[in-house]
């Protein structure tokens, strides 16, 4: 019986990234460059695929022996391209000195102090550290930043480079003062429905962006959401300073472009590298529908083009398309 693997609405795993080779490829030569610069603001509309181009970098640096089966049993041209890319990307990043990727989801700071978001990123750099093998000493009591310095200065004494992958930026970067900030926009937006209670005491809705497409959001950001610009003034210009000291790079993951990012955020804006986004290729679509569809045990390589025109190339549109037919 045919699997609607279409249907999840979660970043995908690994083993079912499909497209965008080129663009890890590239992203992946960014962050090994030698003479810099090394740091990215990757940037895009919703549901464009970011939090999956993280996770499958994420995947490339640690191996997944589960995700790795996965990825070596597909036997379509998309999932040799797969192995290709991982191969490549693998090669790229062993030409730099010792490198440790360090994941973190920034959208906990909707419901976190500030204490508790910067002690998290703490403990997920502490861990990352460790587990490249780097010995750390307690913590002092000076504080969650003296700690991300200090962590940082001894992974650096021992060769490594950090790279903080920083997902949904969004949340902490202070408000564009072009736009309204986020919540007088979810306010004036339709609710068009709500769902179930998001497990943090909201109920989960979804509602509109600017170019109309839906996008959830929990209700809490109505009630409770402000923009933590104590995190961002506080954490941008650390993490800056240790670009420089090319001790880390960093990878921001944003809906907005860096011509968008306010001054506030002290030298990290002239840091980046500006990388954008975008839907798929025509290419990258159709291989996605064949692909996908054959190994879901429903093939749709005939119903490509009337596919298409009705889901377009981004590929959250173009996964519901897909998912409608099963």
């Amino acid at each position: 019986m045919p699997v609607n693997l279409f249907a999840e609405k979660k970043p995908v795993a690994p083993s079912a990234f499909y497209g965008r080779y080129e663009v890890v490829e590239r992203l992946t030569e960014q962050l090994a460059a030698p003479n810099g610069p090394n740091s990215v603001l990757l940037h895009g509309p919703p549901k464009i695929g970011k939090t999956s181009l993280l996770k499958f970098l994420w995947a490339i640096a640690h191996r997944d022996d589960q995700e790795e089966a996965k990825i070596s049993a597909d036997r379509t041209e998309s999932g040799q391209k797969r192995c290709d890319l991982m191969r490549r990307c693998r090669a790229l990043l062993n030409e730099m000195r010792g490198y440790v990727f360090v994941p973190y989801d920034c959208s906990s700071a909707i419901y976190e102090t500030e204490e508790r978001f910067v002690k998290e990123l703490c403990l997920r750099l502490e861990k990352a550290v460790q587990a490249a093998g780097v010995p750390l000493p307690p913590p002092s009591e000076e504080g969650h930043y003296s700690r991300l310095a200090e962590v940082s200065e001894i992974s650096a004494k021992e060769g490594q480079k950090l790279i903080f992958l920083l997902d949904e930026c969004d949340t902490i970067l202070p408000p564009d003062e072009r736009k309204r900030t986020l919540p007088d926009d979810l306010r004036d937006r339709p609710r068009e429905a709500a769902l179930p209670g998001d497990g943090r005491g909201g109920v989960r809705l979804s509602v509109l962006d600017g170019s109309g497409q839906a996008f959830p959001a929990f209700s809490g950001q109505l009630r409770e959401y402000r923009p933590e610009e104590t995190i961002a003034t506080a954490l941008f210009p650390l993490l800056a300073v240790l670009i420089q000291q090319e001790k880390a790079a960093l990878v921001m993951a944003s809906r907005r472009p860096l011509d968008s990012i306010s001054g506030r955020l002290g030298k990290l804006p002239e840091l980046l590298f500006d990388f954008p986004l975008g839907p798929f290729t025509r290419e990258e679509a159709e291989e996605f529908i064949r692909d996908a569809s054959e190994k879901a045990g429903l093939p749709l390589g005939d119903y490509v083009d009337p596919i298409l025109r009705a889901g377009g190339l981004h590929p959250c549109l173009l996964s519901l398309t897909c998912s409608s037919l099963f």
